[in-house]
């Protein structure tokens, strides 16, 4: 997993390879605001971004997931959004989507939450587990934006 906010971008780029560089520059070229919710293409099923309002939820009420073959980079741009990571080694898979590339846990070790705030991201490669849309308050609406890298692509 790998934290950091926009504004660090320009300063780290060169550390990443060519896929991470270009979402991470659809995501500071990109007027976000105006997306509309939804999936926009980037470049075909390889690289693409899935724009999302939705309500928090307290982590009890939240799935453990993660992914195959896609590298998340999921960006907050609206609200404030806790994201709990954790270790995939003695954790319980309970459901398999392997249409969409998801798997679900039923439990998970080793946990730690990240909590961002807009302008914010985090990177999940695959096989790390997250949850992702928490609150550690009341319930409230947040504006994301997930990016999905195939690592086939």
């Amino acid at each position: 997993m790998i934290t950091g906010h926009l504004n660090r971008w320009p300063l780290e780029a060169a550390a990443y390879g060519p896929r991470m560089r270009q979402a991470m520059d659809f995501l500071t070229q990109t007027d976000l605001a105006g997306l509309a919710t939804g999936q926009h293409e980037i470049d075909g099923p390889h690289l693409f971004a899935i724009v999302q309002e939705v309500d928090t939820e307290r982590a009890a009420a939240r799935r453990w997931e993660s992914h195959d073959r896609y590298t998340d980079i999921q960006l907050l741009l609206d609200g404030e959004e806790q994201i709990g990571f954790a270790d995939q080694t003695g954790s319980v898979e309970s459901e398999r989507h392997d249409d969409r590339d998801l798997v679900f846990y039923s439990k998970a070790e080793l946990q730690h939450e990240l909590q961002l705030l807009p302008g914010m991201y985090a990177v999940f490669f695959p096989q790390e587990l997250h949850r992702p849309c928490c609150t550690n308050g009341e319930p409230r609406r947040i504006r994301k934006i997930v990016v999905k890298i195939d690592l086939n692509g």
